[in-house]
């Protein structure tokens, strides 16, 4: 139980059992000289405080960087009721061991992929180490919090420009839309793309008709040569090799359920595709060219998280994954056959056998266990589903184990026979034609030139806001912003928005920056002004 008492100067101190945690003597000015010390040369536009005591170290902090925001992490409740009293910390983000949020759900609606150019961690180790055990979960939510969000500014600057363009040329392309039917109280289960749900098909094959299946699009081709057809796929990814996976589906009426953001391609497969958004002025005004509500789906950066925000929108009775491994098996990448297999089969020669490119592959990779290993995109995916799973009402199930651990499923088990939640095993199996179209309403999609025609005029509205952007910086004088939603509805924000997607990097600069005169702004937004301008024209051009 921690102890307030008066330190040498009056102001309150801290102590658990006999150790202090803070100075007995002078705390405020212990903790000036701590934040000088570390952040001597920086410019943070947050910081988050682990091991924050009494809000010594937030008010220093606020003193030396007035625009910086604050994220104080206290180790335990008792010292937050006793924090001294400086009115700037009212603004600031406090969590302790007793707040209604858990803290990885805080931490995620604090901090955004704006701000991970200025964030900075400072950790006070008095408060830490009497709180070990905390301490050290609280800094694993950090580290994971941290890399998904640096993983998803890297992944915007990446795929942004093609996101912008996919999300327009699938509204041109796609000619038939599916609105799913899943009754509710369903089990669903969601084939993933492991390698060990090659061991599973027969059972899946068995279970064919009793659940209602899903698949992500790397698990198309293994379960189509198992004779299992799934009834949806949910297919995320932005690059142009993606649809590859969904070719064995090829006449077949499964529906691709998207955002609008994914790879093109779907309409030459002739498949029929569910929307969904997933954020961004460039989706949102996609959908308002749609004649149909469409539902939203939070970004996450893995189909496989999409895919489970997806499946409790039916209010299932259960989830099932299948194949989740989020890992190899030895050399096994993922489930065989596999899409992309033949772009390693194509380097094979006598002197680089497959199994020597299946090593190149995987030896980099850092070991999960004695024969497992994972990527850092892998580790990013597994920390996310451990934070989400924990805010799940719905069951959500894991077939098999895997050496990557998540923490939150319901239950974990080696057959799916052991589910309590499926039927008992029929001895159906084949490919079920029906069950899809049982599952799916099919709707023509408006006429082509229809489709083009709001398409132009969408674009029309967005060059409008671009043109206000300018102007509009007088709105963004002098203030710091940590996320583009926290601007008032104004063309600065759908402009800022728009450029977000060519070059995040520079969006967040302007974002976090803690200017006071509108000139300083104006090289960086017109800037972003250009290169986004240029980027609708070359949109607009390949229109017909």
């Amino acid at each position: 139980m921690v102890q307030i008492e008066p330190s040498k100067t009056g102001e309150p101190t801290v102590r658990l059992g006999r150790r202090s945690l803070v100075s007995r003597y002078a705390p405020r000015r212990e903790a000036e000289r701590f934040i000088g010390e570390r952040l001597t040369g920086t410019s943070p536009g947050t910081v988050v405080i682990l091991g924050e005591v009494l809000g010594y170290l937030s008010s220093a902090l606020h003193d030396a960087y007035p625009g910086a925001s604050v994220v104080a992490v206290y180790l335990s409740s008792e010292t937050v009721s006793h924090r001294v009293d400086n009115t700037s910390l009212q603004q600031h983000a406090i969590w302790h061991p007793e707040h209604q949020l858990p803290f990885n759900r805080f931490l995620e609606a604090e901090l955004s992929e704006h701000q991970i150019d200025r964030l900075e961690v400072l950790e006070w180790q008095p408060a830490t180490e009497a709180f070990p055990e905390l301490a050290e979960r609280l800094r694993g939510t950090i580290r994971a919090v941290v890399r998904r969000l640096t993983a998803g500014v890297v992944t915007a600057a990446y795929f942004g420009p093609r996101w912008f363009r996919n999300a327009f040329f699938n509204y041109l392309s796609i000619e038939r839309y599916a609105h799913l039917r899943v009754p509710r109280g369903a089990t669903i289960a969601i084939a993933a793309s492991g390698p060990s749900l090659e061991r599973y098909l027969p059972e899946l094959a068995a279970y064919q008709g009793r659940l209602v299946l899903g698949a992500l699009p790397s698990a198309v081709s293994a379960l189509v040569q198992a004779g299992i057809r799934p009834e949806f796929v949910v297919h995320t990814d932005g690059g142009e090799y993606a649809a590859e996976h969904l070719a064995p589906l090829r006449g077949h009426d499964v529906p691709i359920v998207m955002p609008w953001i994914a790879g093109r391609g779907i309409h030459r497969l002739g498949l029929p595709v569910a929307p969904f958004s997933q954020g961004g002025i460039v989706e949102h005004t996609v959908c308002e060219l749609n004649d149909r509500p469409v539902p939203a789906v939070p970004a996450n950066g893995t189909v496989a998280g999409s895919a489970l925000e997806l499946a409790l929108l039916f209010r299932p009775q259960a989830i099932v994954f299948i194949g989740l491994d989020l890992c190899t098996e030895d050399l096994a990448l993922h489930v065989r056959p596999h899409a992309f297999e033949h772009y390693y089969q194509r380097g094979v020669t006598r002197l680089r056998p497959y199994l020597t490119t299946q090593f190149t592959v995987a030896e980099p990779l850092s070991r999960v266990g004695r024969r497992a290993r994972r990527s850092s995109a892998l580790e990013t995916y597994a920390d996310w589903f451990s934070g989400r799973l924990q805010t799940c009402a719905t069951p959500v199930y894991r077939v098999p184990r895997s050496a990557t651990v998540l923490s939150g499923f319901t239950a974990e088990f080696e057959s799916l026979t052991e589910l309590p939640t499926l039927p008992t095993l029929s001895t159906h199996s084949g490919m079920v034609e029906s069950v899809g179209a049982d599952r799916a309403t099919i709707i023509p999609a408006p006429g082509s030139r229809e489709r083009t025609r709001r398409v132009r005029t969408a674009l029309q509205s967005l060059h409008h806001s671009l043109s206000e952007l300018p102007r509009a910086a007088v709105s963004l004088a002098g203030r710091r912003v940590a996320r583009i939603e926290e601007l008032e509805a104004s063309p600065a924000r759908r402009a800022l928005q728009l450029a977000h997607y060519l070059d995040p990097h520079a969006v967040n600069r302007v974002l976090g920056s803690n200017r006071e005169s509108v000139a300083e702004y104006e090289p960086e937004l017109r800037a972003l002004l250009a290169d986004t301008e240029d980027h609708l024209k070359r949109v607009e051009r390949r229109i017909r």
